[in-house]
């Protein structure tokens, strides 16, 4: 399956904005952002290039030209949308994210475990 591909900004956008991606590696957000547009609904498209694409998928709009994903924005729910949980489900086996998730989280695990054996010598009080 062909991935779209990250404008400028897109990946630290999307790490700021959407929950539970502050870590999330560029692999996983170009995957994750495939699967949305492929699950959103076609907004519109732009008057004046038929390449331009505005898509809607639950509260975050992506914007993209040709195969290029280049504006990103998180706001509020529209009325009304539903998501495919089937098809999410099957795109998130196809585009490998269920493993690349799983390989983001035993790293920060590690990091966390490895962090906290030796904290006492960095002299930091634990919260």
């Amino acid at each position: 399956m062909k991935l779209y591909q990250m404008g400028k900004g897109v990946v630290k956008h999307y790490r700021n904005n959407v929950k539970g991606n502050k870590n999330a590696s560029c692999k996983l957000i170009q995957r994750k952002l495939t699967r949305n547009i492929l699950l959103g609904k076609k907004a519109s498209s732009h008057k004046g290039s038929s390449e331009k694409v505005l898509y809607k998928y639950g509260c975050l709009s992506i914007l993209t030209v040709g195969n290029k994903i280049v504006w990103l924005k998180n706001g509020s729910n529209p009325k009304g949308w539903r998501k495919d949980h089937k098809r999410y489900n099957e795109l998130n086996e196809i585009l490998g994210i269920n493993d690349l998730e799983r390989k983001s989280t035993n790293k920060e695990i590690k990091i966390h475990t490895i962090f906290g054996k030796f904290k006492h010598l960095l002299h930091i009080k634990s919260k």
